[in-house]
């Protein structure tokens, strides 16, 4: 019995040039630059079909949601999260009709050479040359892999690869460390590393700076995906300014403490969750744009800088946090009403310039950086029922600089209005002489 395909006329044909999800019994002419993300759709029938004509060198991949997957002839790509299938030249094209309802799809007709991800390691370059510059040897040769990542000191050799266009498919690797700058700073040659797709559950670890291009490195700055479900350890920088990097898969709940600049500077990368974070070092978020409302709810600890520049940053959950090192939280201007019922200490210049905060309450925040809150130009409400050191003297440390001309409610201890030689404090003297002030005084 024939497989049902619609005729021309029941159709209908888009471009599509931003990634998008692929909708049953409609074709898309995938005309983007850089690489086309299309998903597949979440719902459909068995009889269904999609049809992909690629028209432009960035190619197209069709990516699956959980418990998906592909068939093209004899090969199947690995189920769930991760899966996917990929043109290798411009003009590429794929028909898959549904076979099993919402899950799986099959191939019936391709042109060109479609890449199935069966399980394996994948990776893909500007150029397969590249790859081979960057490794210092042969990207066809597997023992050459195997010397670059330092297999088997790192972990389990890689068995076979596999080239096909600008993708690297290696098989039989396990518990592999990926060695510091692997891929990032050390790359002399500017090797540019578009993919990387661990569908063996292969890589456990990455040391330091592994995609980093915080330094002088190219080898990461046109990387755009990255599949390392089975990475439970990350060092300092990993991803540094992979200025381009908008999807990441890790597991994410597994992290309880993260290094130095991990996330520093990945401004195209969307909101991921780190509800079992406790510790995070310094600058390790600073401008993640893509943070709007995270799950913190177990970070107890940030160091200095680590969240500055987060300006999409809104109603985030820091309700377990109890130390933000200085400048942890400068220039968060989007942030409207976090939750920081925990935090005790709030570091130099921890708050400046996050102008969005009109009405905020901090109810046992204890110790206060100067320059704190330096720049809250629209605050009218502030309760600081617990503070017991605001700027570090009791003379005006600019905890409350360029704060000018507003209606303020303030609540504070009673002590701060007469620790200054009987004279409240110098930062509170200075709010008063430049805005109306209703002082409330906690006994």
């Amino acid at each position: 019995m024939p497989l049902y395909n619609p005729p021309i006329s029941a159709f209908t044909w888009s471009v599509a040039t931003i990634n998008k999800t692929l909708v049953v019994n409609t074709g898309t002419f995938a005309n983007k630059g850089t690489l086309l993300s299309l998903a597949l759709p979440a719902s459909s029938a068995v009889g269904d079909v999609i049809r992909v004509v690629g028209e432009n060198v960035g190619l197209w991949e069709i990516t699956q949601g959980a418990n998906q997957y592909i068939k093209f002839g004899n090969q199947a790509t690995a189920v769930g999260v991760g899966g996917f299938i990929t043109s290798v030249l411009t003009y590429d094209s794929v028909e898959l009709v549904c076979m099993e309802a919402n899950l799986g799809w099959e191939v019936i007709s391709s042109v060109g050479n479609i890449i199935v991800a069966d399980p394996g390691l994948y990776m893909q370059f500007d150029a397969i040359a590249n790859a081979s510059l960057m490794i210092g040897g042969d990207a066809t040769v597997v023992a050459d892999w195997n010397i670059f990542f330092n297999l088997p000191t790192n972990g389990t050799p890689f068995t076979s690869v596999g080239v096909t266009g600008s993708w690297v498919n290696l098989k039989g690797g396990s518990g592999i460390t990926l060695s510091a700058y692997l891929f990032g700073d050390n790359d002399p040659g500017g090797t540019s590393l578009l993919h990387v797709v661990d569908l063996l559950g292969c890589v456990i670890a990455c040391e330091n700076g592994v995609f980093s291009d915080f330094n002088i490195g190219l080898g990461c700055f046109a990387l755009t995906k990255i599949h390392l479900p089975a990475c439970v350890t990350l060092g300092n920088e990993v991803f540094a300014d992979c200025v381009v990097l908008a999807d990441l898969t890790l597991p994410f709940s597994s992290y309880t403490t993260l290094g130095n600049d991990v996330f520093n500077y990945v401004i195209m990368l969307p909101q991921y969750d780190f509800p079992n974070l406790v510790s995070a070092g310094l600058w390790c978020f600073a401008s993640y744009f893509g943070l709007v409302n995270p799950d913190f709810s177990s970070l107890t600890t940030a160091g200095s800088g680590c969240f500055i520049n987060c300006t999409g940053l809104i109603n985030p959950d820091f309700s377990s946090l109890i130390t933000a090192d200085s400048d942890c939280f400068q220039n968060c201007f989007g942030l409207i009403n976090p939750n920081f019922s925990s935090l005790v200490t709030a570091g130099t210049y921890c708050f400046q310039g996050c102008t969005g905060l009109i009405n905020l309450s901090f109810p046992v925040l204890a110790d206060i950086g100067s320059n704190c809150f330096q720049n809250w130009v629209n605050i009218t409400n502030l309760d600081l029922p617990s503070c017991i050191n605001l700027g570090g003297t009791t003379g005006d440390n600019f905890v409350f600089l360029n704060i000018i001309g507003n209606i303020i409610t303030l609540t504070i201890p009673s002590a701060l209005m007469t620790c200054n030689g009987g004279s409240p404090d110098g930062d509170i003297q200075y709010l008063q002489a430049n805005n109306t002030v209703t002082i409330i005084i906690i006994p």
